[in-house]
């Protein structure tokens, strides 16, 4: 009982501070106090945004969110939610489709039947005269032409010319995967041939190596396109984070490093013994890539 008063006189001498000094501060807060908030917004899209008049300031908005709307006649455009600061018609309503705006602040757009990428501008940044593009990755998107499958950058220029049948659209080590008249290699960013075509089946690299396939068989190779493990087993699955690798013939189990060499054979399928294993990843399809040296942007498409 004796501390019950001056506890209760503490709480009301915070609660006065709390009314007569910290709450003016917050009601006091100017617009450049505020103006980081729109920096830190341009820096999560990645992207130089023009802001409209009377938007060089966002009150407690971080993030912007760019909002697709629809016109009468059924066209879409965006506008930007900015709370207090919204806008409407950013971008004029214009094309049949229109989907979000990604971190590049780029958004997938098709007019006519073809699709390309606009910024946050309305700018088409990598022009609408293709039949198919995927999202980027590594800063890359695939894009179909003539049915065939190349890759583009963020500034609309080639990549990879489109010439393969088939491209994974994901890029990990600095490689993706591509087909070529059924047959699976892989590219590097710069659009080289780095792995010839010539596997049945590829997964994705992960720690440089990767698995593929050949007449039903698996194995192991490096980023190089070397043979790790010789694509002669049933199955391979990544154990103990990638450094060991279970291979699987005729229902029975043997282990190999990371570097190909065999660690311990055959542990059999029966009679009790457990084996943990740690299943495969599933990888995307592959693509692959030849770097245009002369012709590098969207008008060179046209030709082919």
């Amino acid at each position: 009982m004796k501390y019950r008063l001056p506890i209760l006189i503490c709480v009301l001498l915070l609660t006065v501070i709390g009314i007569f000094w910290i709450q003016p501060r917050m009601d006091s807060t100017k617009p450049s106090d505020i103006k980081p908030n729109c920096n830190r917004a341009k820096q999560c899209l990645r992207a130089e945004v023009a802001w409209p008049p009377g938007m060089e300031y966002c009150p407690r908005i971080l993030v912007p969110e760019t909002v697709r709307s629809r016109s009468r006649d059924g066209k879409w455009g965006y506008s930007m939610n900015f709370g207090e600061c919204s806008r409407d018609s950013i971008i004029s309503p214009r094309f049949d489709v229109a989907e979000k705006f990604g971190l590049n602040g780029l958004a997938k757009v098709r007019r006519d039947g073809k699709w390309g990428y606009v910024n946050l501008k309305g700018e088409e940044t990598i022009e609408l005269i293709f039949d198919e593009v995927g999202d980027f990755d590594y800063g890359l998107v695939p894009v179909r032409v003539n049915d065939k499958w190349g890759y583009f950058n963020a500034q609309g220029q080639i990549a990879v010319r489109p010439r393969f049948d088939n491209v994974s659209g994901v890029w990990r080590d600095e490689r993706s995967a591509v087909q070529l008249q059924g047959k699976w290699g892989y590219v590097n960013p710069d659009g080289d041939t780095v792995i010839e075509p010539r596997f049945d089946r590829v997964t994705e690299f992960h720690k440089k190596l990767a698995k593929v396939e050949m007449n039903r068989r698996w194995g192991l190779i490096n980023k190089e396109g070397e043979i790790i493990i010789a694509p002669t087993y049933d199955a391979i699955f990544s154990t103990n984070e990638d450094r060991l690798f279970l291979v699987v013939l005729n229902r029975r189990y043997g282990y190999f490093d990371n570097n190909g060499k065999e660690i311990s054979f055959w542990l059999s399928s029966t009679g009790g013994t457990a084996i943990s294993i740690t299943m495969a990843r599933k990888s995307p399809p592959p693509v692959s890539s030849s770097r245009s040296r002369q012709d590098t942007t969207a008008a060179g498409i046209r030709s082919l």
